[in-house]
């Protein structure tokens, strides 16, 4: 179980378990202001666009609405992310300057870290490596796990102080990948299975834990899984027609969609390794969700 807890002096708290003696359980509701970073950041070449003084525009404006967190991504884009590895100082010199605007505005922070594309970076940094999410998330030997745990380790580090800090998110989004067809991973292969990326996702948590002394909540950052995640996981690649799927005969095979129970299933898989579970949710998928929230 994992709580929010409003404390006498009316700072917020979470935590994984129940809320101290002497707070309340805060029920609230927040936003995600992605960019909030994104546009105070050289890496993201984004100053035609928006600055840092957007950032405290944004800001100021959530503040005015009487929430109290919100959730960021505390990376550049996919990769963006070079600018980090290449310019270090800057890079959390522009971190810096955002999470003291967060911390004087009175607001909480849920930073996405982001666990996956760090194989874009990988190839950037060794020409000619040509490593993908496979290697990120299979091989923790790869120079893009060691470059993901990298940066991790320096974020954790630095700002696992800081008072506007609510808790962590993996992020973001990598549950899209699990068992998508060439290309998506490889010119050859399919992308990582569900067993897998859970394995990743629990390595990434035991990293976060072994460097946060309060051991914040930790959520994943995922969407909605995708209709058809369960067959992907259970059936054969190229099945396609009833008889063809031993996990489910009656099904049309690895594109078929999703039972409730199914649903239910992969959706419990995917989110093992974290205390909250997070999906994002688009028109395309809300609909498929409602349908099987049973």
């Amino acid at each position: 179980m994992v709580a929010v807890c409003e404390l006498a002096s009316g700072a917020l708290q979470a935590v994984v378990g129940a809320c101290p003696e002497g707070s309340t359980t805060f029920y609230g509701a927040g936003i995600n202001l992605f960019d909030v970073f994104w546009c105070a950041s050289t890496g993201m070449h984004v100053q035609k666009l928006c600055s840092f003084n957007e950032s405290l525009s944004m800001l100021q404006s959530y503040k005015a609405t009487g929430l109290r967190f919100f959730r960021f991504f505390a990376t550049d884009w996919g990769p963006n992310k070079i600018f980090w590895y290449r310019n270090p100082e800057q890079n959390w010199k522009e971190l810096d300057r955002v999470w003291d605007a967060i911390d004087a505005s009175g607001l909480y922070a849920i930073p996405s870290i982001r666990a996956g594309s760090w194989d874009e970076v990988a190839d950037q940094v060794v020409p000619g490596l040509h490593e993908g999410p496979n290697d990120l998330v299979c091989n923790s030997t790869s120079v893009s796990r060691g470059i993901a745990n990298m940066y991790f380790t320096q974020f954790v580090r630095r700002y696992h102080g800081r008072r506007s800090l609510l808790m962590w998110e993996l992020g973001n989004e990598l549950n899209l990948m699990p068992n998508l067809p060439p290309p998506h991973c490889s010119e050859s292969d399919h992308c990582f299975n569900t067993t897998a990326m859970v394995r990743f996702t629990k390595e990434m948590v035991a990293l976060i834990r072994d460097i946060d002394p309060v051991s914040r909540p930790i959520s994943s950052g995922f969407s909605t899984p995708r209709p058809f995640a369960w067959h992907m996981e259970h059936c054969p690649p190229n099945s396609s027609a009833p008889g063809q799927c031993a996990a489910d005969p009656s099904s049309r095979g690895f594109w078929a969609t999703d039972s409730a129970a199914q649903f239910r299933e992969n959706l419990r898989a995917q989110q093992a390794a974290v205390d909250v579970w997070s999906i994002h949710l688009y028109v395309s998928t809300a609909a498929h969700v409602i349908t099987r929230r049973g």
